[in-house]
Parts: C-alpha cells; structure tokens; sequence
C-alpha cells in the first residue's frame, strides 16, 4: 500500500537526457504533486516524498561491439523506511545484437540514519549495503 500510494501521487517534474559523440548524461527529479496520507503499522502517515538522480555514461566499439559503461547516484526525502537514501550505480555492459546485452552492476545504497524520523514505522538501519548483478536482457 505504501509504495502504491507514491507512485500514484508522483511524475517526473524534470527529466532532461543529453548525448555527443558517445556521452550521455540523464537527469531527473521526481516530486510529490501533494501530501500522501495513508495508514502505516497502525499509525497515520503524512509526507510529501521526492527524488533526484544523475546519470552520465559513455558508449563506444570495443572488439566490435557497441560496449558501454555508465555511473548513476541518486537520493530520496521523505521516503525512510521504503528506499534507501542514496545509491549509486556503476554499469558496464555490451550488446551481442541489436536487441540482447549484458551488463554487469555494482550498486552501493545508503540508508538513512537510525535517527531519522518515519511515520507510522521504523527509522532507517544506518546501514550500507554492496549488491553486484549481472543483467541479460532482451529488448524488442
């Protein structure tokens, strides 16, 4: 219900992508049109939840094929206790044909301090944590 509720009351405000000569460079904010209110654990919920991220990356021909890599961070408010409060990602990856690529990610999230305040749930861990993926996907 949570996570429901945000995504129904959130939209891009300002996504701008860019790209020359093999770079490319993605932005974006997310913001809350309103406040949200709903139940959390038995306790009223109020916030108003943004996010912000920022995406450079570079693509070129490496043993002939197109090979990229990419590095990505991002952060959130008003969101303790659903997602992390920072994260950054670095990718790199290669297509084998127009519509399948590998790619594999490291991705590094930051939650938030034990001490923030959620409502109606938990703080955050304080934590850290390291996640290492390889993706196959098909496009079409």
């Amino acid at each position: 219900m949570f996570i429901a509720a945000i995504i129904k009351m959130c939209f891009p405000i300002w996504w701008q992508e860019a790209g020359l000569f093999g770079f490319s460079l993605v932005t974006a904010y997310y913001g809350a049109l309103r406040q949200a209110h709903f139940t959390r654990a038995d306790q009223p919920v109020n916030i108003r939840p943004e996010a912000w991220s920022v995406e450079a990356g570079y693509t070129t021909e490496l043993f002939s094929k197109k090979t990229y890599g990419a590095l990505m961070y991002s952060q959130t408010a008003d969101l303790v206790g659903a997602f992390p409060e920072a994260r950054s990602i670095a990718t790199l990856g290669t297509w084998f044909s127009n519509n399948i690529r590998l790619a594999l990610e490291y991705v590094y999230d930051q939650d938030y301090p034990k001490t923030a305040p959620a409502q109606g749930g938990p703080g955050g861990t304080g934590r850290t944590s390291e996640t290492y993926l390889i993706r196959l996907t098909y496009e079409w």
